[in-house]
């Protein structure tokens, strides 16, 4: 079994993006800034539930990676871990001493770093940052790749560059741009960016769900309990704790027109209810 795992950061970055749903939860409530857990239980929690791993494809969730605090918590979880590989997505403008310092000391166990280009966020010189570090982790053999958002504000500029990247041998994936409540977003435009995204990111109505094709999916958090493991980004049934070293292996993931499903799972979790807004889809699937 192929294993991607979600495994969080502090909820912290040096962008304002105004459409990143991290920066709502930061300053609506700060509930994302603890981390919940610590490699030595996540070792107990993978041996205990994912022996029949083959492969685990770790990426850090959070705010931005390489924040240095949060460089030092992917730092503890390398030296305390050895079969996982990371798949890292940064925004692309930290110094390059800081990726230079942690490709050196675990490239070997980097699957590849994604690098967010949030074209509307970012001014000239740190567009030239962004340009010379994706050059830099190429160069050092870092298999690197270009993540643009397909918004109405700058579709035209995004799908213009594309031979740019490729001139520079940087592959470049398009994704889909959909925040709530857009004033520019509308159906018609939602089924042009799916018709321009990369298929990585496409999901396929009536299907089983992950978040990475091909690997079953493990997504911890602490927003409610340290340590829940939940079913879906989207919702967010709660599956297992990594503290309390538990793990219910049967959920289903699928996704449908109207919304996430999770099945094969009860609603509640050690008593546990998920976020009464998810509770209510959720009860439709188990009701």
């Amino acid at each position: 079994m192929r294993y991607y795992v979600a495994y969080p950061l502090y909820i912290i970055c040096d962008l304002q993006c105004w459409y990143c749903w991290f920066k709502r939860a930061q300053f609506a409530t700060g509930e994302t800034q603890s981390i919940g857990i610590t490699p030595q239980q996540w070792n107990r929690w993978r041996d205990t539930h994912l022996r029949n791993a083959e492969e685990i494809l770790v990426e850090f969730t959070g705010g931005e990676t390489f924040m240095p605090r949060n460089v030092k918590v992917m730092r503890d979880f390398m030296d305390h871990t050895s079969m996982e590989r990371l798949d890292m997505l940064t925004n692309g403008i930290q110094p390059w001493a800081v990726y230079e310092a942690f490709v050196r000391d675990y490239g070997s166990r980097i699957n590849r770093i994604g690098m967010s280009y949030h074209r509307m966020m970012l001014g000239t010189a740190q567009k030239a940052l962004f340009r010379e570090n994706a050059k830099r982790l190429r160069d050092a053999g870092v298999c690197v790749y270009v993540k643009e958002l397909l918004a109405p504000q700058v579709y035209k500029e995004v799908l213009a560059a594309q031979d740019g990247w490729k001139a520079d041998e940087i592959d470049v994936k398009l994704a889909d741009f959909r925040p709530p409540r857009d004033k520019h977003h509308s159906d018609g435009w939602h089924s042009f960016g799916v018709a321009q995204m990369d298929q990585e990111y496409v999901r396929t109505i009536g299907h089983p769900c992950s978040c990475r094709h091909g690997y079953k999916t493990i997504i911890i958090q602490s927003r409610w309990t340290p340590g829940d493991v939940i079913a879906c980004w989207f919702n967010q049934v709660v599956v297992g704790n990594v503290v309390e070293n538990t793990f219910n292996p049967n959920a289903e993931v699928v996704r449908e027109a109207n919304g996430v499903l999770v099945k094969g799972v009860p609603l509640t979790y050690n008593d546990r209810f998920v976020k009464q807004e998810q509770s209510q889809r959720a009860v439709a699937v188990h009701g």
